[in-house]
């Protein structure tokens, strides 16, 4: 029996197996870090059993509106966006847009947009609800 404990050779072993476990979980969780920072420039969007262009192209423009109503807000200061994520409901967005709350109302439709500085830009991210369609990442927390 060794009684001299762990030898040299054991322990480069063990410390190879963590440092390389050490290294895949860096990769991942830089992966995600980019996935984040860049998921307002992909606007991703999950469609439930449909195929129709027409729809699609409703919601994207109803989440264009969203952004144009969030950033008039942002401009004239009733929105105060510094390092935290901001979130306006649908309700304040209408205050700058009216023919906004036409279309929410057209496809009965819940929504929120997100706004963020990061770098000293001001990033929006409009998040909608209309039946079957919904943009990827909603919360149903923010309604």
């Amino acid at each position: 029996m060794n009684n001299r404990g762990w030898g040299l050779t054991q322990m480069l072993i063990l410390s190879s197996i963590l440092l390389i476990a050490l290294f895949v979980a860096a990769i991942n969780v830089k992966r995600e870090e980019h996935n984040l920072k860049h998921e307002d420039t992909n606007i991703e969007h999950k469609v439930n059993n449909t195929s129709e262009d027409n729809i699609s192209s409703n919601y994207s423009n109803l989440e264009k509106m969203m952004v144009e109503s969030a950033q008039k807000l942002v401009e004239n200061k009733s929105v105060s966006v510094d390092k935290d994520i901001v979130i306006v409901k649908k309700e304040h967005l209408y205050e700058h847009n009216v023919d906004l709350k036409k279309e929410f109302d057209k496809y009965d439709c819940n929504g929120y947009t997100s706004i963020y500085m990061e770098d000293g830009n001001t990033h929006y991210k409009p998040y909608i609800k209309c039946g079957t369609y919904e943009t990827y990442g909603y919360d149903n927390v923010y309604e």
